[in-house]
Order: C-alpha cells, then structure tokens, then sequence
C-alpha cells in the first residue's frame, strides 16, 4: 500500500451486491460471541471502521488488491501521483479513461458491505453509553464516507440502516452539510471531556490512527471541518466561510494546542512566591515583539504539531493550506503567503527534507514533460508558478500556488489531491494522450471528474439507481462534474 499509514487485518471477503436492503447484514464474518469478550463490542469495530478507510485488508492472503483496485488505480492516477508500469488490460484502462467497472465500483461496494454496517452497530450500542466512542465514531464515517462521496457524487448517508429499509439517496450538497453538522456534534461531545481530570475514554486501547486522547480527536474532526469548508467554497461560499470560521475560532485552540498545565506562581520584590496568576484550563499564547527576557512564557498554551508528529490522514501542511485559501478568501485575518509558507515548512519537515528556505525563494519552474521512450508522448510544461510567494500577483495566481504546494504536501493521498485538483484545477496536469472515455463523455482538457456508479446497482436494484442519478442532477458518467466542482475558483 502506498499511503501515509499502513493497516492490516484479516478477514474473509464476501462480495456484495448494489441492493442496499442487503447491506444490513454484516459480510466482516464477525459474529456475536466475539463482541462479549473485554470491550469487544466496541473494539472490534472500531478496528474495521479505521482499517477501513484506506481499507487494506489483505484477506490473509498477503495482497492488497481492493486498496489498489480502490485508490491506485484511480485516485491516485488521476490525481498525478502514479501510474501503474504494467500494461494491463491491452494498454487501455483507466489510465485513458476506458473505465474498468470491476475497478471502480470497489470503493463503494466494500465499503457498504464492511464499513457502515460496522458503523451502524458502534453507532447504536454507544450513543447513550459511550458517548465519547459515539463522536469517535461520527468523526469516522464522515472521514470514510466524505471520500466515497468525492469519488461518486450522492450516497446512502442518512437513511443507512434505517429500520424502514428505504435507502434514499442524499444529494452530495446535503451529505456535506450532515457531514459538517456530525463533526460538530462530535466536537461538542468530545469537548465534555476534555478537563475531567482522570478520564480516559474507553477508545483509547483500541485508537489505531491518533494517541488515544480526547484533545487529539478534536483536533482531527476540526481540521476535517476545515478541509471540508473549503472544498464548497465556490459551491456555497456563505455556508463555507461560516464552517471554516466556526472551526477555526474557538474549537480551533483544542485543535492545534494544548491547554496550559497549571497556575504561575509570580514572585513580590522580595523575591517569593506570592502572587498566583490563574492560567490551569485556558488557552494562551505570546505577542510578538515584546522582546521579553524571563521564561515565564513556558508555561502557556504548547502546539501539538511538532516535526516528531506522525501523519495520519491529513498533515499539518494540508491544514496550513487550508488556512492559506481562506486567508485568501478573505475569510480570516491571516496573511495568506504566510500561511502558505508554513505549509511548506511543515511538509519538508514531515519528510525531512533539508533546504526549505532556499526552496520558498526559488523561482523555478516546472519541467517539461519528456518519455523516455516514445518522443510523441512529450509535451510542454503547464505548471508554471514557482514556489516563492508573490504578494503582488493575482487571487488566482496566488491560489494556484497554494493549491500546487498543497498537492505536493498531501502526496501519497490521491483522494483528497483528486478532489481538490478538480475542485480548482491545479495543479495544471498534463491531460491523457489518448482519451478513450465512452462516447466521449469525458473532456480531454477537462479531464475526468467522477467515477459512474458500479454496474451492481443498476442491474440489481434499478430504482435505487435511478434516484441516486437523479440526485447526481447529471448522466452517470465520468464527465459530469459533482456539486462543489463548479468550473470556478472566485
């Protein structure tokens, strides 16, 4: 697997099928017996629901075929990132836009089959018990299923498992409005926790992707809030600039830093310690140029990202990104180019990579693209910012620098540098030599825009399928751009 974490379980595969009243039944061959032992019932799946999010299981076979099948062959091939050297299927697959249905219905499928109904189950045994497990869980099927919906457009959202048995289709505008409102609902709860002293929530032993602190959590869910906001800035840009703004404000503090640890006792004149400054709980930070000499400042609110910070799922430098469109967007008060610059900073560091500030006053360009082998294959350069930060060029310059450090900084994550290349066009990619879409349907300048839906459904439940198009409000087909790629930036 080529991604910022690695995760393995075995399980036994089972392949599923389009009808959604089948869904219900739990394909992870994990049966009751095994939820009654020491926590299992929330352990168990909590670790499918997160290995199920790149979801690489290898089904004891040591092959990572669906990850592959799911993302490599199409996220991150579209995305820029890969290409597979091998020639498969004559030389005429996705790759040329020739979409393979087998390829492409994988993340849908499995992740219906495996991971929601894991969902379903954590959802209803801990929303009055384990609330704290409960928003973990939120925080999870919004990071799973935000992906499923920028691959496909509408998906079985909120009416999944209901007892009804009628799956209604929601529009990719009202998925991302319900994303954004469980991700406050889980912060909220989450927050609750935060100062008992003593707590430890009953994840923590079974937290695969973070450290198993409830301040940890909350920083992921508002940095997801974040990415999300930003991804409907042209789509809603009123409803966008409110999210962003709302999870930058306060909940942005238990994001990023710690709370101080304790009071400061400050000494009289003569020297003793007499005079308590109540600091314990809050969040504080210094003002530049007060050119202060004491070490008292050492007590006060500490970053949590440092370069010993492992990525997983998004980095710091994405955040930082983030930060730099909305400042751009006039949507905070931060200067744009330097936020851009810190997401540089973050994503050398993250690699280790030494130079970064050399690299931020360079103006190179992008290289000229030349094959190796086959001459008519080249093509010239279409990228061409550099990566020191003009104030004096355009909003649309300055976003395209934003958003080509942003792709470099997300790499190996083909999922999200395919969204927001579609999202905004940039980085400017090369286009296919050959584009084999069907009946043309995909613009060879435009490039692809989504996956169609797996054949499973239309063949097996063609009204589910119907009203899922209908809230796609365009033919299912690998050219009809989804509800936040709107063809503009500004």
């Amino acid at each position: 697997m080529r991604g910022l974490i690695y995760m393995i379980m075995g399980l036994m595969f089972v392949s599923c099928t389009g009808r959604f009243k089948d869904l219900n039944t739990d394909n992870t061959g994990i049966t009751d017996e095994d939820m009654q032992v020491d926590l299992n019932h929330l352990g168990i799946p909590l670790n499918v629901i997160q290995q199920g999010i790149y979801f690489n299981y290898d089904y004891g076979k040591g092959k990572n075929w669906p990850y592959q099948l799911m993302q490599n062959l199409s996220a991150d091939m579209f995305s820029g990132y890969m290409h597979d050297y091998k020639p498969l299927n004559g030389g005429s697959h996705n790759s040329d836009y020739n979409l393979q249905d087998g390829w492409n219905g994988t993340l849908w499928e499995n992740t219906y089959a495996y991971i929601m109904p894991q969902i379903k189950r954590l959802e209803d045994s801990t929303r009055l018990k384990y609330p704290a497990v409960y928003a973990v869980t939120e925080i999870l099927k919004v990071e799973v299923m935000h992906r499923v919906s920028d691959y496909y457009g509408p998906v079985i959202y909120t009416s999944f498992g209901n007892k009804k048995m009628i799956y209604l289709p929601d529009s990719q505008q009202d998925v991302y409005y319900r994303f954004l409102d469980d991700l406050k609902t889980a912060v909220e709860i989450l927050e609750n926790y935060v100062n008992l002293a003593g707590y430890t929530p009953e994840f923590s032993r079974f937290d695969l992707l973070l450290d198993g602190k409830v301040e940890s959590w909350i920083r992921f869910a508002n940095s997801l809030r974040l990415r999300l906001a930003i991804r409907m800035a042209m789509a809603d840009p009123d409803r966008a600039r409110q999210e962003f703004v709302d999870a930058f404000a306060d909940p942005r503090r238990e994001a990023f830093f710690e709370p101080c640890p304790d009071d400061v006792l400050l000494q009289d004149r003569d020297g003793r310690d007499s005079v308590r400054s109540p600091l314990k709980g809050q969040y504080r930070g210094i003002r530049q140029g007060t050119m202060f000499a004491h070490t008292l400042y050492s007590a006060l609110s500490k970053i949590y990202v440092n370069v010993q910070t492992k990525p997983i799922l998004m980095t710091a430098a994405e955040v930082w990104f983030l930060r730099a469109e909305a400042a751009l967007r006039g949507w905070t008060t931060e200067d744009p180019g330097i936020c851009y610059e810190q997401g540089i900073r973050c994503s050398f560091s993250q690699w280790q990579v030494p130079g970064v500030e050399t690299y931020l006053q360079s103006d190179c360009r992008a290289a000229d693209f030349e094959d190796a082998f086959t001459p008519g294959n080249n093509i010239k350069a279409r990228c061409l910012v550099t990566p020191r930060w003009d104030d004096a060029a355009s909003a649309e310059m300055k976003l395209e620098r934003i958003i080509t450090q942003k792709w470099l900084a997300v790499f190996p994550e083909g999922c999200e540098a395919w969204a927001e290349q579609r999202r905004t066009g940039y980085p400017r990619l090369f286009p296919v030599r050959y584009n084999n879409s069907r009946n043309g349907c995909v613009d060879t300048e435009k490039m692809i825009r989504r996956l169609s839906y797996p054949s499973s459904i239309f063949d097996s439940d063609n009204g589910q399928y119907e009203m899922l198009v209908d809230a796609l409000g365009g033919p299912d087909h690998a050219g009809t751009p989804l509800w936040w790629d709107t063809g503009r930036n500004f």
